[in-house]
């Protein structure tokens, strides 16, 4: 939920920006990325803009992410780097 992610960032609102919602209906696919398949989950021409979701779920030899699984270790590697950068 939205306000859930409002709750836990601190002024959400003057910091961050909604850029897309998305929803999965029964008969949808929910991983558009191929197993094994990880993508930068940032865009360097365009600061501070970065990526999760299913099709920017890490991997690496230890494990390999689907689903659900996939969105939170993406946003896990998503709030480490930004914490790191600070």
């Amino acid at each position: 939920m939205i306000e859930d992610i409002k709750t836990i960032l601190p002024n959400f609102d003057r910091n961050c920006e909604i850029l897309a919602v998305q929803t999965f209906r029964d008969e949808w696919p929910v991983n558009r990325t191929p197993q094994g398949k990880e993508f930068d989950f940032f865009i360097p021409q365009i600061k501070n803009l970065y990526l999760v979701g299913d099709a920017i779920k890490p991997s690496n030899s230890i494990y390999l992410h689907i689903m659900t699984e996939g969105v939170a270790a993406g946003v896990k590697r998503v709030v480490n780097h930004i914490l790191c950068e600070k």
